[in-house]
């Protein structure tokens, strides 16, 4: 059965060293491949430049399918070089060596969380009713509203914090964009409603990370 590509998404690829960068497509090779002049370049990169040309790209000398070499250096050091978890754009804070991806996203729940979570969010958008009130300045019913829909997902942040500890063993970013969310749950838990309609949402205590995110919603 053939294998899924792995999308690679390199750690500070802008550092990368030019000599490990096809200059057909100027991104880092995908199975480097040698052709007889000694020029590397990606394996689908020449193989698709050899339908219409017989023809290095770079130095112009004959060019044949047959004459194909891996090049083991130029791969031996790629194995080694840092990537990130397809799934980051999901929340996912692994990055390690390429060699380690497979195995890793073989594991990695983030994206299956972050699609729950965002469901979550869908499911338990505010009524007109709720708006009204909520345009209205009531404190006690927008307080009731965040504490009913941060318990709701409770289930998936913890979820998603349990995929991050399935991959505690690998290089983890410390930035946890879930933090402000758990916080303030712990807070509405334990501090009376009286207390909670004191909040001031928009005061420079809270997170810059987060005060950009709920704020909004909060004056919706």
């Amino acid at each position: 059965m053939q294998s899924t590509k792995l999308e690679r998404n390199f750690v500070n690829e802008n550092l990368i060293s030019k000599y490990l960068k096809c200059i057909i497509c100027s991104a880092v090779f995908d199975e480097p491949t040698r052709l007889r002049c000694g020029h590397t370049f990606c394996k689908l990169c020449i193989s698709q430049w050899l339908t219409d040309h017989q023809t290095c790209p770079e130095c112009r000398q004959d060019a044949k399918r047959k004459h194909f070499q891996i090049d083991r250096i130029a791969a031996g050091i790629i194995s080694e070089l840092d990537v990130y978890c397809s799934n980051k754009i999901y929340g996912c804070k692994w990055k390690g060596v390429i060699d380690r991806l497979e195995s890793h996203q073989r594991k990695c729940t983030a994206k299956i969380v972050a699609e729950q979570l965002n469901l979550k969010i869908q499911s338990n958008q505010e009524t007109d009713e709720d708006n009204e009130l909520a345009c209205q300045n009531d404190p006690g019913n927008l307080v009731t509203r965040i504490n009913a829909n941060l318990k709701d997902k409770k289930e998936v942040i913890d979820a998603l914090k349990s995929s991050n500890e399935n991959t505690k063993d690998d290089n983890l970013e410390d930035d946890d964009p879930l933090a402000f969310l758990n916080q303030l749950h712990q807070f509405s838990e334990e501090n009376p409603l009286e207390e909670m309609r004191k909040i001031d949402f928009s005061d420079e205590d809270l997170p810059k990370q987060s005060r950009g995110r709920i704020i909004p919603q909060l004056n919706e």
